[in-house]
């Protein structure tokens, strides 16, 4: 029996566009620790889920919130070569370390997915997509990570009043494909009237395309992280 564990780690960060005129953009990235081994015959475990956070934190914070391209080892801003660069830097390698898995949580296309309303989280039914951007909040002050150019890869959900009408449905699955099509892999600080580019004045900025469309909008949430969300609600 091959036993292994896993712990992810998350970072945002943003990066040049290959091939381009020094375009960015950004996304989420996770970062996965492999450890393989035989459990500790006392404590049961293969390694101690502190010890894995200890060995890797300090490298994923360092890259989080920054330009890749501008990391020393990182000019190549690819997923293996960001593996490559965390294990040259876990040193000594520990035992139980198999191996580090880095995935970019990219968007490579329009996707529109159903929510059903949900009364414990008190959300109407509504549309979801995803789309991955860079980012600076420039007006914070020198010092703060988000002033840093960075990224994300947000999750946008819409609600809006009869949208189970199959015209409102259609009327606004080509609105937040517009949307997706001005977002995803943009450098927000350059569309107007995202400045700065902060959930709230997203919320704000998708809430009023709705109505200018005349939709009648109940719900426009923006997910930046898996633990940070921005909710505009129209009670």
């Amino acid at each position: 029996m091959n036993l292994r564990v896993i712990k992810s780690f998350y970072f945002e960060a943003a990066r040049r566009i290959p091939g381009s005129d020094n375009e960015i953009t950004g996304c989420s990235y996770r970062v996965d620790v492999i450890a393989a081994g035989s459990p500790h015959p006392v404590y049961g475990w293969i390694v101690d889920f502190g010890d894995m956070k200890a060995a890797l934190d300090p490298l994923v914070r360092h890259l989080d919130h920054s330009l890749l391209d501008d990391v020393p080892g990182l000019e190549n801003t690819a997923p293996e070569r960001i593996r490559a660069w965390l294990l040259d830097r876990i040193q000594p390698r520990p035992a139980w370390l198999e191996d580090i898995r880095v995935l970019a949580l990219t968007v490579d296309c329009f996707r529109l997915i159903d929510l059903p309303a949900s009364a414990d989280e008190h959300l109407p039914d509504r549309v979801a997509f995803h789309f991955a951007a860079a980012q600076a909040l420039d007006v914070l002050p020198a010092g703060h990570p988000c002033r840093n150019l960075h990224g994300h890869t947000y999750r946008v959900e819409a609600g809006v009043e009869q949208l189970r009408q199959p015209e409102t449905r259609a009327k606004l699955e080509s609105l937040l494909a517009d949307v997706f099509g001005q977002l995803n892999n943009a450098h927000l600080n350059r569309v107007p009237g995202l400045q700065p580019p902060t959930c709230e004045r997203m919320a704000d900025w998708l809430w009023r395309r709705l109505e200018n469309a005349g939709l009648r909008p109940n719900l426009v949430a923006i997910q930046e992280t898996h633990k940070n969300r921005c909710e505009c609600r129209g009670d």
